[in-house]
């Protein structure tokens, strides 16, 4: 292919190769880069005439970066699908986007993982570090056996090892924890990218970057019971209380939270301006992380809500991309696993 400039693209726009007018229209989107598909969104008797689109609009030549998704080789032709390469420029044809992995969930769902992801969770060092999810759900609902087997909670509904997204405003280096003792990872990820657009125009002037990881948090501090909803700050501290023994104060929040007549907060409010008292909750060694939801306040949609899970320590993550062995988190090079689960070093 074409000597390109590497970068990590921020948003993909899907279209499928049926579809000549989204083709033509992901060209003129906002989107980083597109994902012309030929894969699960092309019916079977269209597959000829998806390769005879994306043809042409190689012939015309792309505008943006451009990533082929091809057939499953169990499915489909995939050896056809590469061959829409064939006689063209590949200027800006920046890859190959794997199809969805040929696996299933614990549960027995479809995964939701595509192939690079899906084989990495079965290598037994994913399952060491993130704990076996086969065998937690295989005690699922069994009356004093659900907690038998140590593993990270952050799993679908089917106990698959879920992947979420962390927005940032800068070129991502490595996990750190001087600045600010936890670190923020959103399900959502519509809700990534506008964390991160929003801090990186703001602070870096860039558009920011969403990274998908896997988290390890066996054991967080819950406050998914609050919901989205404001809660006053008696609520919160005696709920803490509860939870970790120690009054706000011994805790160390900030004084202006005990102050009288201060009004209900959502809960990410409280966590993100008390640094020290997340830094005395880590200090105990009882829980590894906190579970709750955030919202833009100043916003509505669905894309301005989302579950948030947190991190104490950057051993936590791991990087759920087929790029992981091409970064260097010199925090962590724990996560940097090769083919196979063996780590990088």
């Amino acid at each position: 292919m074409a000597s390109q400039a590497k970068k990590m693209h921020r948003t993909l726009l899907f279209a499928p190769g049926s579809r000549t007018e989204l083709l033509t229209k992901a060209q003129l989107g906002m989107a980083d880069a597109m994902i012309f598909d030929l894969e699960d969104s092309v019916p079977l008797n269209a597959k000829d005439e998806a390769r005879k689109n994306i043809q042409q609009v190689l012939g015309l030549g792309l505008k943006k970066p451009m990533y082929l998704r091809i057939s499953n080789p169990r499915a489909g032709d995939y050896v056809a699908d590469l061959g829409v390469f064939h006689n063209h420029s590949l200027f800006n044809v920046a890859g190959v986007a794997l199809p969805k992995a040929d696996g299933f969930q614990p549960n027995g769902d479809e995964t939701l993982l595509n192939q690079v992801n899906y084989n990495l969770i079965q290598t037994p060092m994913f399952k060491e570090w993130f704990g076996d999810y086969m065998s937690a759900y295989d005690f699922k609902g069994l009356s004093g056996y659900d907690n038998i087997v140590p593993v990270s909670k952050v799993m679908t509904k089917g106990y698959e090892p879920l992947v979420v997204f962390q927005g940032i405003g800068h070129a991502f280096e490595r996990e750190r924890f001087d600045a600010f003792p936890t670190s923020y990872f959103a399900v959502n990820p519509n809700y990534a990218e506008w964390f991160a657009t929003t801090k990186g125009q703001q602070r870096y002037r860039t558009d920011g970057y969403v990274l998908p990881f896997f988290l390890n948090v066996r054991n967080p501090l819950d406050f998914t019971y609050f919901g989205i909803n404001k809660v006053a700050p008696k609520d919160f501290f005696d709920y803490l209380f509860v939870k970790t023994g120690q009054t706000p104060e011994q805790l160390g929040f900030d004084a202006r939270f005990l102050q009288p007549n201060v009004p209900p907060m959502e809960i990410w409010a409280y966590i993100r301006n008390s640094a020290n008292a997340i830094t005395a909750i880590a200090k105990q060694g009882i829980y590894d992380g906190f579970h709750f939801f955030e919202n833009n306040p100043q916003a509505s949609g669905s894309q301005y809500q989302t579950e948030v899970w947190t991190t104490f320590f950057p051993s936590q993550t791991k990087l759920a991309s087929d790029q992981r062995s091409k970064m260097l988190y010199s925090a962590n090079q724990g996560f940097l696993m090769a083919k196979g689960g063996l780590v990088k070093k």
